[in-house]
């Protein structure tokens, strides 16, 4: 996987998973009207669902942050789209640092296929589950990782930069090409003379 995509995910998942731990506020639905009379008994059954959120009903603001996710809005599922509402909401109080985070993470987002987006959800969940001795675990040995694979970049940079400076040494002859090439086809033998 490249490196700057591994790193998107890793950024997204993280940010997937702010979104979840705030609870929803959404300005573009009203909130139910208060009536008069005796309580609503709740039904854990009949619990109430939220508001299907079409990206018409985003605020113009909430619509310039989620720009890269529009043409497939209205096909994500409720609770992401609530999870980017909260981040959308949330966007005009961060930095410009974390406003361009949040920028590439939608971009790198709308990019992926319904399967790498399942893989994302599914590996956040894992990473969520760890406990916190497993998360350190687990980063230093992706950071032991990356490191290697940075030095094999490197390595292999240095020696194509080397045959680059010196083709002759780069090609070392081979076994074949010292013993002289065979006949495409034999040789018949001469004909006697008479």
């Amino acid at each position: 996987m490249d490196k700057r995509l591994f790193r998107q995910l890793i950024g997204l998942w993280f940010w997937v998973g702010l979104a979840h731990a705030q609870p929803v506020a959404h300005p573009a639905v009203p909130a139910a009207p208060q009536h008069a009379g005796p309580p609503a008994v709740a039904h854990p059954a009949r619990a109430p669902h939220p508001a299907p959120l079409s990206w018409n009903s985003l605020t113009p603001e909430q619509r310039t942050v989620l720009a890269p996710v529009s043409r497939e809005w209205n096909t994500l599922p409720l609770k992401l789209r609530h999870s980017f509402v909260v981040v959308a909401n949330r966007y005009p109080r961060m930095n410009p640092e974390q406003q361009e985070h949040v920028r590439a993470n939608l971009i790198a987002w709308s990019r992926l296929t319904p399967q790498q987006r399942a893989l994302a959800r599914k590996n956040y969940e894992r990473l969520r589950r760890l406990t916190p001795a497993q998360r350190r675990a687990l980063k230093l040995k992706w950071l032991r990782r990356h490191r290697e694979l940075l030095r094999e970049r490197h390595e292999l940079k240095m020696r194509e930069q080397a045959a680059a400076r010196h083709p002759a040494r780069a090609v070392a002859p081979s076994a074949s090409s010292t013993r002289p090439a065979a006949p495409a086809a034999p040789i018949a033998p001469a004909a006697p003379r008479p």
